[in-house]
């Protein structure tokens, strides 16, 4: 798949609640392209330990409790309050 410009981020706006809060986006990809996208980012992820990757695409998956314990139960860091920056055990 070629590399379109996938987001576009929409000014003073955000998506989610709690941990999963993030900006919001608009973007120029079909759902299925989208759906694609974010697989492969999930698949190529290659630093640091994949059951911990695995877990934070669970987690951005479920409801804010649910992403929440996940959270707690793998003793992860979430510095800025947020899914987009987590740090496990091993830094």
């Amino acid at each position: 798949m070629q590399n379109p410009k996938v987001e576009i981020i929409l000014p003073d706006q955000a998506t989610g609640e709690g941990i999963q809060k993030t900006l919001a986006y608009d973007t120029p990809m079909s759902t299925e392209e989208l759906a694609r996208w974010r697989d492969e980012f999930w698949e190529t992820r290659t630093t640091g330990q994949r059951q911990v990757w695995e877990l934070l695409r669970t987690a951005c998956g479920e409801n804010e409790m649910t992403a929440m314990a996940l959270v707690e139960a793998a003793e992860l860091r979430l510095p800025q309050n947020s899914l987009t920056c987590a740090i496990d055990r091993t830094g």
